[in-house]
């Protein structure tokens, strides 16, 4: 630490009278100008302004902390951000008097910020001060000076720095031992890979928490906790150069490693941890899937669900055979075992729910050992199979559901012939159209000669004429030759059931759901 020009001068006077000899065993009070005192609720900052400009020595009180009535020197500093009192605590800046600049006028009314505190407080100046509180300040000040107290809490302290830092890290093994319910689990970081200067400008405890969090998260999963207990002992947090963070199980010990500029701790450990090694399943990412997987399967074992909350995207509902299984879609926001299929209507089912008309939603769902297939109002029992059944399905081939198109247009005319248009249901074929003409029960597919769509609408051009279709109104026109038909537009997701079950359209196609079979 570096003291007072005012110290310094005096100390070199002295030893200069000597001779050479050593400066008093007592250090004179510096000399008080003036004394303010700012009050926060229980918070209380008394600033002894001295005679050399822009300093101070500032006593807090109100949180018993470290620094609980002990007078520190610091320093004014002004800025167009706001102002600030600051001195150093363990070679750290630190400031418990400041005010940020508000307003046209650029004020910054003082505000309290007590050591170790999450937040300030609005403070106000104490018209009443005691008399004799600065000489009271200033003679306190030059007691714990001589003593060398001022200077043990300035001054850095490579230990102590280390050890707040192990407080933190201790804290948050404490949260993942109880998540894994691992009692025998360790953390430590290793501290000959950290500078003094990394150690007072950075948290390498918060840091190191990444993978910590990372195994809290695997730890809440089915099979992650069974995994930690029986494959680490303990957490060693590594910085190192390169900035992509790297997990990887080192006998015992699970090695973190990581930069000061590597971004995502957690996302990246957690991502790094699932691929660790697994003697049964490969991975531990494919442990915990497979432990989360229910497999649902009909009294003969001839069909099966399987149900990966999870899987990766895409993989989590699946419905099939011996020979293979069909992906099924995943609707947003339901949970587990929803899918669409219109086929099968249950009005008990909310129209609305974050964008799902669920009347046309059929679901399996997993409880109290068994499992239960609901297709509309119909309800399918089925058994949960073994892990051996589960194994082999798991590993079967999975392919696209069999039905490859997707409703798109709908109108009606007065005689009730209808029109239907859809199309694939792919980024590739999503404008390979399908254009059908008939009464309820005999649409027969068209050849399609052209497609036109723009601001006013859509246009299905066929051999047998030309379905025209109004956007923003529900009208549509079919026009052939020089006869124009009006038709009433229908919409679409008010009438699935009418398009899967009455339209003729799809007869006998499968959709790739548990309710085609079962």
């Amino acid at each position: 630490m570096q003291r007072p020009s005012y110290l310094i001068a005096l100390v070199t006077i002295l030893a200069a009278c000597g001779g050479g000899q050593t400066s008093p065993a007592s250090t004179p009070p510096p000399a008080v100008a003036s004394v303010e005192v700012f009050q926060a609720d229980d918070w209380r900052a008394e600033v002894a302004h001295l005679t050399e400009p822009n300093t101070a020595l500032i006593r807090f009180y109100g949180n018993g902390s470290e620094l609980e009535g002990i007078p520190l020197p610091y320093r004014f500093e002004s800025t167009d951000y706001g102002k600030r009192w600051v001195t150093r605590v363990h070679g750290r800046e630190r400031s418990v008097l400041y005010g940020i600049r508000q307003g046209a006028d650029g004020s910054a009314p003082w505000r309290l910020h007590a050591p170790n505190a999450r937040d300030s407080r609005p403070a106000k100046q104490v018209e009443d001060v005691r008399e004799g509180l600065g000489a009271e300040i200033a003679a306190q000040y030059a007691k714990l000076l001589d003593e060398g107290k001022i200077d043990a809490i300035q001054r850095f302290d490579r230990e102590y720095e280390i050890a707040q830092e192990e407080q933190g890290l201790e804290s948050n093994l404490a949260a993942t031992r109880r998540a894994c319910e691992h009692e025998g689990l360790g953390a430590r970081i290793d501290w000959e890979r950290v500078s003094d200067e990394v150690l007072l400008t950075q948290s390498i405890e918060s840091r190191c928490d990444g993978v910590l969090s990372a195994l809290r998260t695997v730890c809440d999963r089915e099979g992650g906790a069974a995994w930690a207990r029986a494959n680490v002992r303990e957490v060693e947090c590594r910085l190192v150069e390169e900035k992509e963070p790297r997990v990887s199980l080192e006998g015992e010990t699970l090695a973190f490693s990581f930069s000061l500029e590597s971004v995502n701790l957690d996302q990246n450990a957690l991502a790094a941890l699932l691929e660790a090694p697994d003697p049964e399943h490969g991975t531990l990412g494919r442990k915990i899937v497979f432990e989360s997987t229910t497999v649902c399967t009909d009294p003969e074992s001839e069909h099966f669900v399987v149900i990966s909350p999870r899987a990766d995207e895409g993989e989590k509902l699946a419905y099939g055979t011996r020979q293979g299984l069909y992906r099924i879609a995943e609707p947003w926001g339901l949970s587990e075992g929803w899918f669409q299929d219109p086929r099968f209507f249950n009005e008990r089912h909310n129209d609305s729910f974050r964008g799902h008309d669920l009347r046309y939603y059929s679901y399996v769902e997993v409880t109290g050992g068994a499992c239960r297939l609901h297709c509309g109002t119909r309800e399918v029992p089925l058994q949960i199979a073994s892990a051996e059944t589960k194994a082999e399905v798991l590993a079967l081939p999975r392919s696209p559901s069999p039905f490859d198109r997707v409703p798109h247009a709908l109108a009606r005319d007065k005689s009730g012939t209808y029109y239907y248009v859809d199309r694939g249901n792919t980024e590739a074929t999503a404008k390979d159209f399908h254009l059908y003409r008939g009464r309820r029960g005999a649409l027969q597919r068209l050849d399609m000669k052209d497609v036109v769509s723009d601001s006013e609408g859509e246009v299905f051009e066929s051999k047998s004429g030309v379905l025209r279709l109004i956007v923003d109104r529900d009208e549509a026109l079919w026009v052939s030759g020089k006869k124009k038909d009006e038709l009433k537009a229908l919409p679409v997701q008010e009438n699935l059931g009418l398009i899967f079950n009455e339209l003729g359209v799809y007869l006998g196609r499968e959709l790739g759901t548990p309710c085609d079979d079962l």
